[in-house]
């Protein structure tokens, strides 16, 4: 096996596998090169256009990974350049997010996931977190889907605004026509949280 020094002053050590080295050297490879761009490409964009926002993913938008903050000097610093350059950040919520699904696997997971996001994107500064509204089966009654979104916000440390973004297609989206949208602020209305 392979010892990673764990940066602790007395030098641990934590043994890795080959594969479990080359999974971590691949993953910072990822951050350095692809997330910290991402991030500064999208304030230099913002400013480049004049524009006063930007909004960005905090990881792979199609994961249930927690976010990372691929900064290069780290959270405080992007919160403080963002501000020098007048933009203001908005952190969209990776997409297999589904506070709203009647299934516990995919709508406990995704709460505890759009907490992460909250918590990651308050630390930067952002101005709200970005979520779809989810999706329902076929045959599901959207009263529940509506429910499942009050007790995800009562259950969750809204640091700052979460966005709720209407959902273009599919059947049983929550946040697809207008009607669906009034419902589902009416039923977050009634959260404790809200």
């Amino acid at each position: 096996s392979i010892h990673l020094s764990a940066g602790c002053s007395d030098m641990a050590t934590i043994p890795l596998t080959r594969r479990g080295a080359d999974k971590l050297k691949e993953e910072l490879h990822r951050l350095k090169t692809v997330e910290r761009h991402a991030v500064i490409g999208a304030i230099a964009e913002a400013r480049a256009r004049g524009r006063t926002l930007s909004q960005f993913f905090l990881g792979d938008p199609q994961s249930y990974k927690g976010p990372t903050i691929a900064y290069a000097a780290g959270p405080a610093a992007l919160k403080a350049d963002a501000e020098a350059a007048g933009v203001d950040l908005y952190v969209h919520a990776p997409y297999p997010i589904n506070v709203a699904s009647t299934n516990n696997r995919i709508r406990i997971p995704g709460r505890k996931l759009l907490q992460q996001h909250l918590t990651a994107a308050a630390e930067i500064g952002a101005k709200g977190v970005i979520v779809h509204g989810g999706h329902l089966g076929k045959d599901e009654d959207a009263a529940i889907g509506f429910d499942n979104w009050r007790k995800a916000i009562d259950g969750t440390d809204l640091k700052l605004p979460v966005l709720i973004e209407n959902t273009a297609g599919g059947a049983g989206a929550v946040a697809r026509t207008l009607e669906s949208i009034e419902r589902l602020w009416q039923t977050i209305a009634d959260a404790e949280g809200f």
